[in-house]
């Protein structure tokens, strides 16, 4: 006899509560953010608790004896958790166990059948997500057990299936609703009012992403050795009486920026002459595969996890440096959910009409 487990996914995304990295304080220009609610229309966003559906299926050979009864079967969602201290504790618990009880009476099971069931686990809107670093881990797994039982006349045992598959919960990640970069204006010593324009959030894990930086004329660009980016993510661990943070640099695959392409000739060319885009550097850069997600607020976890993306600038002929840097949001890519808010058509002067009336003048 065979029982096995299938989700619809291997990453159970629960809807969060609010939008926002849980260490958001100082943010990079980032607007206030806001509930998004309908007292019309219950959802499972507004709901406290969120379903997880699993899928079961019990196999009978055709060579079985006889037939067997199915006594019960359950689906539990399983989480272990593993916590190092910087003092060198180390605590390991299962910290949550939800079940769903599938099967309502006893049925019986034929030989040579396949039985399928559908258990809906409930699963609250602030459960932890899925963390896999080196010092804290916590991890769920789905878990099926089936009790079966010989039939009445017949002599054996009863027995207990098992069956397990990992999954992965993760927090929902509302897209900004706009298609705009944040803009941050810094006075820099030897630069002068420079712009760094990041794009919106959330950054997804293992995709590629963008850095623009505006400087004022040729002569600020020239004196620049190099830019250099860098992702830190930090992590901390709060539990009882005892807390733990550290700190981990994760160095993007591309590190450096690089000058634009020299314009064409119909580009648009400043008052001294020269192109605009001669001023203006650009990175495109993957945020690595192995980042965690950034823990959103209104979640009960215990290992929180955050990320600031950190700017250096070198200059030429001087070992002085500009450091950078500012918040980030790092999402799943399974975990992203689109804005609720239609966008505006790109504007285009073709779309204006050539010609408008004057208005009327009436008299009082």
């Amino acid at each position: 006899m065979e029982l096995s487990v299938r989700l619809p996914s291997d990453v159970f995304v629960l809807p969060s509560p609010l939008y926002g990295a849980a260490d958001s304080s100082d943010a990079f220009d980032t607007p206030p953010a806001y509930v998004a609610s309908s007292s019309s229309t219950p959802s499972a966003s507004s709901s406290s608790h969120y379903t997880l559906a699993t899928y079961i299926q019990l196999k009978v050979p055709s060579l079985a004896s006889g037939s067997y009864g199915l006594a019960s079967l359950c689906a539990k969602l399983v989480a272990s958790e593993s916590l190092m201290y910087n003092n060198g504790g180390f605590e390991q618990s299962f910290p949550i166990e939800l079940t769903s009880n599938t099967l309502r009476q006893p049925c019986t099971l034929q030989p040579g059948h396949t039985y399928d069931f559908v258990a809906h686990i409930a699963c609250p809107r602030n459960l932890p997500p899925s963390v896999q670093l080196q010092d804290a881990r916590l991890r769920y797994k789905v878990r099926a057990t089936a009790k079966i039982t010989p039939t009445k006349g017949r002599f054996g045992l009863a027995k207990t299936l098992t069956a397990e598959r990992e999954v992965t919960v993760a927090q929902a990640a509302p897209e900004e609703a706009f298609d705009f970069s944040h803009v941050k204006y810094v006075s820099i010593d030897g630069l002068g009012s420079t712009c760094i324009s990041v794009p919106p959030s959330p950054c997804k894990i293992g995709e590629p992403t963008q850095l623009c930086l505006t400087l004022p004329n040729q002569q600020a660009r020239d004196s620049i050795e190099d830019v250099q980016m860098e992702l830190v993510q930090q992590t901390q661990i709060c539990k009882r009486s005892r807390s733990s943070t550290y700190t981990q640099t994760k160095p993007t695959l591309a590190s450096k920026l690089h000058t634009q392409q020299p314009p064409t000739q119909n580009e648009v060319t400043s008052e001294k002459g020269g192109s605009a885009q001669d001023n203006v550097l650009e990175a495109q850069f993957s945020i690595p595969t192995d980042a965690q997600p950034s823990t959103l607020v209104g979640s009960t976890a215990v290992i929180n996890v955050s990320h600031r993306m950190q700017m250096s600038i070198n200059f030429k002929h001087t070992p002085h440096k500009f450091v950078c840097s500012w918040p980030v949001t790092l999402a799943h890519p399974h975990a992203v959910r689109s804005s609720t808010i239609d966008p505006l058509p790109p504007y285009s002067k073709h779309t204006l009409p050539t010609h408008l009336p004057l208005p009327s003048l009436q008299t009082l």
